[in-house]
């Protein structure tokens, strides 16, 4: 069941990467009902498999630099 909760808060994150409203790093980790720390490593996952990923102090929002997507497959 871990592996599936893993899939389903990187595709959380995903969400709210593409809709520009994170928030702060405490902000998103409250959001996805992990540990700041979590989040912040399921973002460097995210980064390990190609995203680019900023932070905008104005808005207060991290984001995709660039177009990214992930597709989740199970097969049993």
């Amino acid at each position: 069941m871990r592996i599936l909760d893993y899939m389903e808060r990187l595709q959380t994150l995903t969400r709210l990467l593409k809709k520009e409203h994170t928030g702060s790093l405490t902000q998103m980790a409250r959001n996805m009902g992990v540990h700041r720390l979590t989040a912040y490593n399921y973002m460097n996952e995210l980064r390990a498999m190609g995203a680019e990923i900023e932070y905008d102090n104005e808005r207060n929002t991290y984001y995709f630099k660039k177009s990214f997507d992930i597709q989740l497959k199970i097969k049993i």
